[in-house]
């Protein structure tokens, strides 16, 4: 082969070699990861269990492997399984369950070793299973901090640390429970109000019923003396109030003809024990 047929082809397979590499293309970098934690939709009772999720959004890219600590306070949570994410990460590897319920952190990683296309989007990274042990409105705040993020070719995804709270449910909260005026005289009238948190019913008794449970006012009139209760009830139990309506009994007024005959009638009482030891005497 001649020098003129070799330049040609030199020149050709040089030219393919440039328009490969500048046609690879070139991993995306600095896009910051949107990390999400799921919770409870209501509050969870003491001794129960649920489950977190914990995914981040990696959009095109191809998660490589991470490490995450994952911070939560011990007296109200304890761990009791660490689950898997998306296939490709595998089982993750933590610090330990018995050492995360004593310290309240736990170190979880994974490596990619099954694909390089895959997974990529909204990333599954691994679950948490607690169960609940703090007392009734005692909270816990979870917090995701991901101390490194890679993808396949070894580039970062930075990430934003993120929390999210969890409170144990307890019984409803009465705020206040009033009678006013809490005095009255027969056929007066007085207003009972009351606030509550946390009910899903609320009734007063006696011969009220069922009323607004977040709180209102209702007008009672007793004939007598009235202690009303409150009972304020959710799935974790019910809690009472009471307020008291003292009714004052009125004395009876004397109109003017009344006065007049008691009047007469003490003095008629006066002369007749005058004329009765008059006689007496005699």
């Amino acid at each position: 082969m001649n020098g003129n047929k070799i330049l040609p082809l030199f020149l050709f397979v040089c030219f393919s070699l440039i328009l490969s590499f500048v046609m690879i293309p070139s991993p995306v970098r600095g896009a910051v990861g949107d990390l999400t934690i799921s919770t409870p939709a209501a509050n969870p009772s003491q001794g129960s269990t649920f489950t977190s999720e914990i995914t981040v959004d990696v959009g095109t890219r191809v998660v490589g492997a991470y490490d995450v600590v994952f911070t939560f306070n011990r007296n109200v949570l304890q761990i009791q399984t660490v689950g898997a994410g998306a296939p490709e990460l595998g089982t993750p590897v933590d610090s330990g369950i018995a050492a995360a319920n004593t310290n309240g952190w736990i170190l979880v990683n994974a490596l990619n070793a099954a694909s390089l296309t895959a997974p990529t989007g909204i990333v599954d990274l691994f679950s948490i299973t607690f169960q609940v042990v703090g007392a009734p409105g005692t909270t816990s705040t979870l917090q995701v901090a991901i101390t490194s993020f890679w993808d396949v070719n070894f580039s970062d995804i930075p990430c934003t640390p993120i929390d999210s709270q969890v409170t144990v449910a307890s019984p409803p909260i009465v705020v206040s429970f009033t009678a006013t005026p809490s005095s009255i005289t027969a056929g007066e009238t007085a207003t009972l109000a009351w606030n509550v948190t946390g009910a899903t019913t609320v009734t007063i008794g006696p011969g009220i019923g069922t009323v607004d449970p977040s709180g209102g006012t209702t007008v009672v009139s007793p004939a007598a003396t009235t202690t009303y209760t409150l009972t304020a009830t959710n799935a974790e139990g019910s809690v009472t109030a009471h307020a008291t309506v003292i009714v004052i009994e009125t004395v009876p007024t004397l109109n003017r003809w009344g006065m007049i005959l008691m009047g007469l009638a003490v003095v008629c009482i006066a002369f007749l024990t005058v004329r009765k030891r008059d006689a007496t005497t005699a």
